[in-house]
C-alpha cells in the first residue's frame, strides 16, 4: 500500500500523484483521503488503517508553515506503537 500525506494547499498537484499510482497500482493500493475516506469514517481509524498496511510512505508538502508542521510532528509521534511497528 501507497499512503499519500500531504497539505491541502497542495491537493491540486497531490491529485495528479494519487491518480498515476492509482492507474498503476489499483485504487485499493492507495491511501488517498479522496478516496479512501468516506463520510461517517473515523479519520483516526482510516488513517491508522492506511498507515499499518502501508508499505511506502510519502509526505508531500510543497508549503507548510510553522503552526502545520508542529501538529503533523506531533500527530506522528502520537500515532500507536502498533502502526509505526507493523511493518
Amino acid at each position: 500500500m501507497i499512503f499519500l500525506s500531504y497539505s491541502h494547499k497542495d491537493k491540486a498537484i497531490v491529485s495528479h500523484m494519487a491518480e498515476a499510482f492509482r492507474k498503476t497500482f489499483g485504487e485499493d493500493k492507495v491511501f488517498f483521503d479522496q478516496w479512501s475516506i468516506q463520510p461517517g469514517d473515523s479519520l483516526v481509524d482510516r488513517m491508522g488503517e492506511g498507515l499499518a498496511n502501508c508499505c511506502y510512505f510519502f509526505f508531500l508538502v510543497r508549503t507548510l508553515d510553522k503552526i502545520k508542521f508542529n501538529f503533523i510532528l506531533s500527530s506522528v509521534l502520537l500515532c500507536p506503537a502498533w502502526v509505526i511497528t507493523s511493518r
